[in-house]
């Protein structure tokens, strides 16, 4: 009887407040800064999450666009490069009737978006990106910005007439800034290298194979491996090509013609891709010295554009 009146005391004298739930209150500020905290911390997926929740539960706060920015850079840092791209036209969005300036996140989403399409091997969309920039903006430092990024995107592409157009139209209150002086000297010392499209040589004082010149040479077997400096191959060649010919001449001068006829089909294949291996050797060749010359501007130019926001800290480099 004792335990029934104390179990009766427990369930029903107990104020029904000691029930009730706790009630959690959260605030823009703390629910930002948490996100925050996370985007710090490197816990991207939740970073995402909490910055969500921020920008569903407070709308109407003056920090939606950094929010809408900051997933933006969460799903760039996990490499999601779609979803990156989603959240940095949400902001440009958001952000429709800006001046386009430097501090601007919506500037930001811009150069993050091509950013986002070069790693997803979409060099096209990232220039469109970056022209429809310099378009919108009116601070020349971000049309210089632009027009470096597109101008070294062309120069990956060897398309040296477009790449010099924009670094061209870099302002001369930054050309010290992009190193655009050391630029200009090396394409002023070029020699022969050409552009696939133009008669502009930037190189620096390396020659070109003539394709035409290596098909050519490549009449006399391992010849046009040799004009290409590949002397395994031209030597090689000129075994293969000169065991096939001096079997089918064998064949012939026993007049066993079904067998020389037969030798001399497969020696034509040789011989023809004798030729073919000569002509592609010099545009590989070609290609090779492009590359050379992109390495060294690259390397002697190379500088890191960075970028610091009130509140967030998101500092990053542009290396190329």
């Amino acid at each position: 009887m004792k335990y029934l009146i104390i179990i009766f005391c427990l369930v029903f004298l107990t104020p029904y407040s000691a029930y009730a739930d706790t009630v959690i209150t959260i605030s823009a500020d703390k629910q930002f800064t948490f996100a925050d905290s996370l985007f710090e911390e490197m816990k991207y997926l939740l970073c995402i999450a909490e910055f969500e929740r921020f920008i569903a539960f407070f709308p109407n706060d003056s920090r939606v666009v950094q929010a809408e920015y900051q997933i933006g850079m969460a799903w760039f840092h996990l490499r999601h490069f779609n979803q990156a791209i989603a959240a940095f036209d949400k902001v440009v969005s958001l952000e429709a009737d800006t001046d386009y300036r430097e501090d601007d996140y919506s500037t930001r989403a811009f150069f993050r978006a091509g950013e986002s399409h070069l790693n997803q091997a979409n060099p096209g969309q990232a220039v469109t990106l970056f022209s429809n920039l310099i378009m919108l903006s009116k601070d020349q430092n971000v049309q210089d910005k632009a027009n470096y990024k597109i101008a070294w995107i062309y120069m990956e592409n060897f398309k040296w007439d477009r790449a010099m157009l924009h670094f061209d139209r870099i302002s001369l209150a930054n050309r010290t800034k992009y190193r655009l002086d050391f630029i200009s000297n090396e394409f002023e010392k070029a020699e022969q290298i050409k552009s696939e499209q133009t008669k502009i040589r930037p190189a620096r004082t390396i020659k070109q194979k003539s394709p035409a010149l290596a098909g050519f040479l490549g009449i006399i077997p391992g010849a046009g491996y040799i004009y290409c400096g590949r002397y395994q191959d031209a030597v090689t060649s000129f075994i293969v090509n000169s065991a096939i010919a001096t079997a089918a001449y064998a064949a012939f001068d026993d007049e066993n013609y079904a067998l020389g006829g037969i030798i001399t089909m497969f020696g034509t294949g040789f011989y023809s891709g004798n030729i073919y291996g000569s002509v592609t050797s010099a545009h590989r060749y070609n290609k090779q010295q492009k590359r050379k010359f992109f390495d060294h501007i690259r390397e002697n130019s190379r500088i890191t554009l960075s970028a610091k926001e009130t509140g967030l800290v998101l500092g990053f480099s542009f290396d190329f």
